[in-house]
């Protein structure tokens, strides 16, 4: 469990808890994220409770890692041209499985706005997921 990874004090700052939490693995990390967005579901009201935690639970599930990190390196090869046939097949693959996954995400994120009565650039907001366009506006 995450717990024994964070080093927790009665009277830690809010700063203190998020470089705790930032320097967690990830799967550490995505465990953390889906108890703490299971928690502030059952602060509402019940009716509404356990979807909201279901769509949570399911919208902190990333794409897994060892994917992630195959992905990035065969992009990595890709960039200094010394990708084989084979692994361009792969790369594909796993950019197809990447593209299904974030809009799988994106769906259960809608549902949730739904759910929520907002809409998805605030649920996202929520849920400190940036759009790619303010990644893009944060880096010109």
């Amino acid at each position: 469990m995450y717990a024994k990874d964070l080093k927790m004090q009665t009277h830690s700052s809010l700063a203190d808890l998020i470089e705790n939490v930032a320097d967690l693995d990830n799967q550490t990390f995505q465990s953390f994220l889906t108890d703490v967005y299971r928690r502030r579901a059952k602060q509402r009201t019940p009716a509404i409770q356990q979807d909201e935690a279901d769509l949570l639970e399911k919208i902190s599930m990333g794409f897994p890692i060892e994917k992630w990190e195959r992905l990035n390196f065969l992009d990595s090869k890709l960039e200094n041209s010394t990708l084989s046939d084979e692994e361009h097949e792969e790369l594909m693959a796993l950019n197809e499985a990447n593209e299904a996954y974030m809009m799988s995400r994106l769906k259960l994120l809608g549902q949730l706005a739904e759910l929520r009565k907002t809409t998805l650039r605030e649920v996202m907001k929520q849920l400190g997921i940036r759009h790619e366009s303010d990644v893009k506006n944060e880096n010109s």
